[in-house]
């Protein structure tokens, strides 16, 4: 969950690639990841979502079902999850905001409180402006195709039997 997107892109690849190839036919991955948004990123949004979470070079939606798709693995099911992580920031916003006051005389823990309940507050706005997303995609592995030529001997085979 959420681990491809700090990967660098052509490791990414090289992890899907992998997963599909451990995969049986009919076997299930499901992917829970950051992805671009449709948005422009904002420079509140590069600085306290992108470079805290070290993301560098996201991939889009329809980049990742690319992807998964060359590799063998059938995106059977996609779930936008961009506004269900722009509520969970707005609540983790709100505990670092009760954590900063709860830290008492403690200065440092204050302001180390104050500036995630910051980062996460930037954080569900740039999902809620479409700067940023999170996608669910399950997939399931799919037989490779066969060659033309075999599909076309199958294909011959069937007919010669009646089928």
């Amino acid at each position: 969950e959420a681990a491809l997107c700090h990967a660098p892109p052509t490791d990414r690849a090289d992890a899907i690639q992998a997963i599909a190839e451990q995969l049986e036919v009919g076997g299930m991955f499901v992917l829970n990841d950051a992805v671009a948004g449709y948005a422009p990123v904002s420079a509140a949004g590069q600085l306290h979502a992108y470079e805290r979470l070290h993301y560098s070079g996201l991939w889009t939606q329809k980049m990742y079902t690319e992807i998964l798709e060359s590799t063998g693995l059938h995106v059977v099911e996609y779930v936008d999850l961009a506004m269900h992580q722009s509520a969970s920031y707005e609540a983790l916003a709100e505990e670092a905001r009760k954590a900063a006051e709860e830290a008492g005389d403690d200065l440092e823990a204050q302001q180390t409180y104050d500036t995630l309940a910051t980062d996460y507050e930037v954080s569900a706005e740039i999902c809620a402006r479409g700067e940023m997303g999170w996608s669910l995609f399950v997939c399931k592995k799919i037989p490779p195709l066969m060659p033309s030529a075999e599909r076309n001997i199958r294909a011959n085979d069937d007919d010669t039997l009646g089928r």
